[in-house]
């Protein structure tokens, strides 16, 4: 090559292009396994109890736990009646209901870390 001479290299224009469709798909494969996560996890956890309001009705599937249940299911047992949040699993069974009584509350279910506060369910018997 004499000093006067340069090298003309062609890039290859698809290259870039093929990156950037591949970063697509990865992004794309990415956001459908997170919100896949998610969506998993809602559909595992929608009946606990932690989500629980009043005037959802419950059954008992354990000695400690219950799962939201629809209010004609026959395995309705109990209508929430009245929600306490931040109260210890002793607060609970001392009088954490004792303001829904006059509502029919008969049970207290109650929810949260061993040692620590949790919520309170107020149950009456679902009619």
């Amino acid at each position: 090559m004499s000093s006067g001479e340069g090298v003309f290299m062609v890039q290859d224009a698809v290259r870039p292009r093929r990156n950037r469709r591949r970063q697509r798909i990865v992004l794309v494969v990415f956001l459908v396994l997170v919100l896949g996560f998610f969506g998993f996890v809602w559909f595992a956890t929608r009946h606990s109890a932690s989500y629980a309001k009043v005037g959802d009705c419950v059954t008992q599937t354990g000695a400690n736990s219950v799962k939201i249940v629809k209010c004609d299911d026959p395995s309705a047992t109990f209508k929430v009646v009245g929600r306490v949040d931040d109260k210890t699993e002793v607060d609970a069974s001392i009088d954490a209901c004792d303001s829904y009584a006059s509502q029919g509350a008969v049970s207290v279910y109650w929810q949260g870390t061993s040692g620590g506060k949790g919520m309170v369910l107020c149950l009456a018997k679902n009619r």
